[in-house]
């Protein structure tokens, strides 16, 4: 379905262009991204059940941003000299950083032996976003400041899981995909910025998942949503 959205904004893209005095453009940055909800919940558990594994003990989890990039194209239509309606499609990493620390006690020798464990989960959730936003300008002359905001629609490119495990300095890596991520989602997107000249602008934007991103949160009990932070850079054509 997700296929036929995006298809459905090329073939609008080009119309959008050739309106009068319709600009485009091209954004490009970082995304702080973080999950939203019951996200302290699932750390916390996921702690509670790596302690309760034989040789296991004392684990505990936490979750931080997980820093990522994101690029795309927006088209900006006038509706008067200060007000402009702004369609996006953008491809943004998504998703979260949980990392955790604990012990494990091997007993199959004569001696018990203790080791201290660490580990780093990557939670890799990639989108296609579509936004239509409205755009309005705070001021005419010289650096102008803007304000935009609306809803957009996100559709899962890519899902996957990467876990570090360090146990007395010794790592390993291991990346697998991981399906349990919904296809779609909506967001709310809030930001501010500042426009140098007709070709340059800066933006400061923030994002709120709308909806949950598990398929079945009824079944593990958590009710969590993407969120982000993002710094960009505009070239307006």
């Amino acid at each position: 379905m997700w296929r036929n959205v995006v298809v459905a904004f090329l073939l609008l893209f080009p119309v959008l262009t050739f309106s009068q005095k319709t600009r485009i453009g091209m954004t490009m940055g970082l995304n702080f991204a973080s999950w939203q909800g019951d996200d302290d919940k699932f750390a916390t558990d996921l702690g509670q059940g790596m302690s309760s594994y034989n040789g296991f003990n004392d684990f505990s989890f936490t979750d931080k941003s997980r820093i990522g990039y994101n690029f795309g194209f927006f088209v900006m239509i006038p509706l008067d000299k200060s007000f402009f309606l702004q369609t996006e499609i953008n491809y943004i990493q998504k998703g979260t950083k949980i990392s955790g620390s604990g012990k494990f006690t091997d007993n199959s020798g004569w001696l018990s032996n203790t080791y201290s464990v660490k580990e780093w989960l990557t939670m890799q959730s990639d989108y296609i976003d579509i936004n239509l936003l409205a755009k309005y300008y705070l001021s005419q002359n010289g650096v102008r400041a803007f304000i935009l905001g609306g809803p957009g629609i996100a559709l899962l490119a890519r899902s996957k899981m990467k876990v570090k495990a360090e146990v007395d300095g010794e790592s390993d890596v291991d990346t697998q995909d991981y399906d349990y991520y919904k296809s779609t989602g909506l967001n709310l997107n809030v930001a501010a910025g500042l426009e140098f000249n007709e070709s340059l602008h800066v933006e400061l934007r923030y994002q709120n998942g709308l909806t949950g991103i598990f398929k079945h949160e009824a079944d593990n009990s958590y009710s969590i949503r993407n969120g982000g932070i993002m710094i960009n850079l505009c070239v307006i054509f």
